[in-house]
C-alpha cells in the first residue's frame, strides 16, 4: 500500500526532523565535517608519516571540544559513506510514501557514487567497467 507524505507522516515529530535534515543538507551541498578528517589538514605533513603522529593528529582534531577543522585546513567535504546512507533513506522513503522525488533523490544519491565507488571497487580487482556494472546491479537491486 502506498500512502502520500501527508498521510504517512503529517504531524510526527520524526518526519519533522527528517525534513529539517534534508533542508541542511541540500543548503551544505550534502557536505560536512566528518569526525576521522583530522589526517585532511595540511599539518598532516607535520606527522612524517610516523603512525604515532598521525593518530595524535586525528585524536586532537576529533576530541577536542572546540571545531578546529577550520582553522587548520580542513574543509567540509561529501562522505561516500554518508552518501551511500542518504540513497539507501531516500530508496526507503520512496517506497514508504511512493513519492517520485524520493526515487529521484536515491537515483541522484546513487549515481554520485558510482564514479567514486568504482575506485574502491577497483582495488578488490575489478576493472572500471565491470565496477559500474557492480554498482548500477546494486542500484537497480535497491530500487
Amino acid at each position: 500500500m502506498t500512502i502520500t507524505t501527508q498521510e504517512a507522516t503529517k504531524n510526527d515529530i520524526y518526519w519533522a526532523s527528517l525534513q529539517r535534515l534534508e533542508s541542511w543538507l541540500i543548503a551544505n551541498d550534502f557536505k560536512a565535517f566528518d569526525p576521522f578528517d583530522g589526517l585532511l589538514s595540511p599539518l598532516r605533513l607535520l606527522t612524517f608519516r610516523t603512525q604515532f603522529l598521525q593518530q595524535v593528529l586525528q585524536q586532537v582534531v576529533r576530541r577536542n571540544p572546540f571545531n578546529l577543522r577550520p582553522l587548520i585546513g580542513i574543509r567540509p567535504h561529501t562522505s561516500t559513506k554518508g552518501m551511500g546512507f542518504l540513497g539507501a533513506g531516500y530508496a526507503r522513503l520512496y517506497r514508504l510514501t511512493g513519492d517520485e522525488a524520493y526515487h529521484q533523490s536515491a537515483k541522484d544519491c546513487f549515481d554520485w557514487l558510482i564514479p567514486e565507488s568504482g575506485v574502491k571497487i577497483a582495488i578488490l580487482g575489478l576493472d572500471r567497467f565491470q565496477s559500474v556494472n557492480l554498482a548500477q546491479d546494486v542500484i537497480s537491486q535497491i530500487l
